[in-house]
Parts: C-alpha cells; sequence; structure tokens
C-alpha cells in the first residue's frame, strides 16, 4: 500500500491547515486555553499527523472496500474514544491480531472526518 504524500496541511490531499487554524482562532477568541489543555492539542494534532500520512508509530490500518488508499491509526487513542474499537481490539476477533480494519461503505474522505473528530473533538468546517 503506498502512503505517500504530504503531511499535515502540506496538500489537497489532507488539507487540515485550515481546521487547525479555525480552531486557533476559535480559542483565541474564547481567552485562549491552559498550557496543558496546548499541549494535549498539540499532541493529538501530531498523532492525527501521523495517522493520516501512515507512519509506523500508527499501529492500525483501515483497508477501503473501493481500493482508496490505506489510512492508519492509534489502537489506544481508539479504543478509548469507542467502546465498538476497544471491544474489537480486545478480543480474538481478526482486527485484534492482524491490526488491520476493513471499512466497508464510508469513502476514505468521510472516515478522516471521523478520525478528525476522535483525535481532535471536532470535524470538518466549525
Amino acid at each position: 500500500w503506498d502512503c505517500a504524500g504530504p503531511g499535515l496541511g502540506g496538500g489537497p490531499r489532507w488539507d487540515l491547515r485550515r481546521a487547525v487554524e479555525r480552531s486557533a482562532a476559535k480559542r483565541a477568541k474564547e481567552g485562549g486555553e491552559s498550557a496543558a489543555s496546548a499541549k494535549v492539542r498539540q499532541r493529538a494534532e501530531m498523532m492525527l499527523e501521523q495517522a493520516l500520512s501512515c507512519s509506523r508509530q500508527a499501529d492500525v490500518e483501515f483497508l477501503f472496500d473501493d481500493g482508496a488508499k490505506l489510512v492508519k491509526g492509534h489502537r489506544g487513542l481508539l479504543c478509548c474514544a469507542s467502546a465498538a474499537f476497544e471491544a474489537m481490539f480486545e478480543s480474538e476477533m481478526v482486527e485484534d491480531s492482524s491490526g488491520v480494519v476493513r471499512v466497508r461503505d464510508v469513502s476514505r474522505s468521510s472516515f478522516k472526518g471521523f478520525l478528525e473528530w476522535v483525535y481532535l473533538e471536532r470535524a470538518g468546517e466549525e
């Protein structure tokens, strides 16, 4: 699977720079955020960039039925965000042992929005 491509905000494929800028503007308008919150947000953004760029640190692969390119994620974060992922990865299901999840009836673009929500608690236009 070919995962080569631009990183966070590096091109039209995953152009998240606007979403990150919108979030920063919203935080500034609301009076900012604590240093601890900023650090956690920054780490989440870095983890999302790892997932979208198919980094080796992202340990789960999502394969799409329509043949779209691979997307990856972080097992621990997905388990914290979703009881369904937790059950999938804490069982003897094939996804637990293989680290590969087949995504059916969802476009890669929509799934990217889902991952943005999981990692950053926001997706799409704000």
